[in-house]
């Protein structure tokens, strides 16, 4: 069996890390629509409210969750070449730093981002 580069076995663990956040995009859209149905809007304080994302860098073992409003999430996603990751999580080999804020940066990815990844792979990156 052939084992993926490197390189490769980052970026799609990157893709992992993104398709958990669209994931709890979509979720919070439910938990919204469902107390608006059931009568309970006032639940929801903010359609835009701050949620824990999680840092979408290469290392697999990475628990570190960036903050930031889902309106802000999508706009950095709306190029499927970019991560939201936690600061100091960028790796040169396979990713350019475009913006860098206080509480997280955007990469873009030098290599190519799998549409449909399989799952986290091991790699030597510790970030954690």
């Amino acid at each position: 069996m052939r084992t993926k580069p490197l390189k490769d076995r980052m970026a799609e663990n990157e893709a992992v890390f993104r398709e958990y956040n669209e994931r709890i995009q979509r979720d919070m859209a439910k938990l919204k629509k469902l107390a608006k149905l059931e009568g309970h809007s006032e639940l929801i304080h903010d359609d835009d409210m701050p949620l824990h994302f999680f840092c979408e860098c290469a290392d697999e073992q990475c628990t570190l969750r960036v903050v930031m409003r889902p309106s802000t999430y999508q706009a950095i996603h709306d190029n499927r070449d970019r991560f939201v990751i936690a600061p100091g999580h960028d790796i040169k080999e396979i990713e350019r730093t475009v913006d860098q804020q206080e509480d997280y940066f955007v990469v873009e990815k030098k290599v190519d981002v799998p549409d449909s990844p399989t799952g986290l792979n091991p790699t030597p990156v510790k970030n954690v």
